[in-house]
């Protein structure tokens, strides 16, 4: 349910069994005010929330019964035991609404995380894709793309094994992700391949980016079993121009293939 609509929910819910123990003051009426509590832990849900909302609720209910009539002792016990039904039923809607926010988190990240080294994956890409596009169509917003391809891998793979591929994999993306602007995406398409998404840049800064990332990789210490392994990539830059997003990465990729073709260790920029 829209978080607005359950906030204009629960001011009713709460003014609700005042007004009717007002007018009919029956000990159940209170069982109403758990109502509110749920609706509060459903819209804000946490440890804290239902602690205080708990609280909150006790200190109403019976705030409300001793002003409004003298409390006996059997009274007393029927409130309490009341009390501590309800504030079982709020902990435990509240754990189980953490649970679930907890769990859909750790879904989705599943679904836009690459496993191997941490960055977001292929489905993330046509995601943005999709959402990026029409903006940028709509308001101008520059945006580019770099396409990066560690030179050789299959060699390294052949000669050192998947394990040593794979701590390459990761040691890559790291140090990608730490060459690139907050603002900008780093996503893996598949096997040794990255995009680098560059959003509100030019292309001479785009170019300025893709060469730190290469000269870095470049410049880094790769080692297996205590042998070092030269690395380096090869990158084709592209900028959005009102086109299809295949024609968008099918830019990028010539750039790549002709860094690629003219000696690898380079960066092109698609024309």
């Amino acid at each position: 349910m829209n978080k607005k609509i359950l906030l204009f929910l629960i001011p009713i819910t709460v003014l609700s069994p005042l007004f009717l123990y007002s007018l009919f003051p029956y000990n159940a009426i209170w069982s109403l005010m758990i109502l509110p509590g749920i609706l509060l832990i459903a819209a804000f849900p946490s440890w804290r929330v239902a602690v205080l909302v708990a609280f909150f609720l006790s200190t109403v209910k019976y705030s409300f019964a001793f002003i409004s009539q003298d409390i006996s002792r059997d009274m007393l016990i029927e409130f309490m035991v009341g009390t501590i039904t309800n504030h079982s039923v709020l902990f435990t809607v509240a754990y189980c609404k953490i649970q679930y926010n907890r769990a859909l988190r750790e879904t989705r990240e599943l679904t836009l995380i690459d496993q191997l080294t941490g960055v977001y994956n292929r489905r993330y890409f046509d995601f943005y894709m999709e959402k990026t596009i029409p903006l940028s169509n709509k308001i101008g917003i520059p945006l580019h793309i770099i396409l990066i391809d560690i030179d050789y891998f299959k060699a390294v793979n052949d000669t050192y094994g998947h394990s040593a591929g794979d701590n390459i994999l990761k040691q890559v993306a790291g140090i990608i992700q730490d060459n690139i602007r907050a603002s900008d995406g780093l996503v893996r398409i598949g096997g040794e391949e990255f995009v680098v998404l560059v959003p509100e840049t030019t292309t001479k800064e785009c170019l300025q980016i893709a060469e730190r990332i290469r000269i870095a990789v470049s410049n880094a210490h790769f080692t297996h079993k205590g042998k070092h392994i030269p690395i380096t990539i090869s990158a084709g830059v592209a900028k959005y121009a009102r086109s299809s997003t295949t024609h968008f990465i099918h830019q990028a990729d010539e750039a790549l293939y002709q860094a690629k073709a003219q000696g690898r260790n380079q960066v092109v920029i698609a024309q």
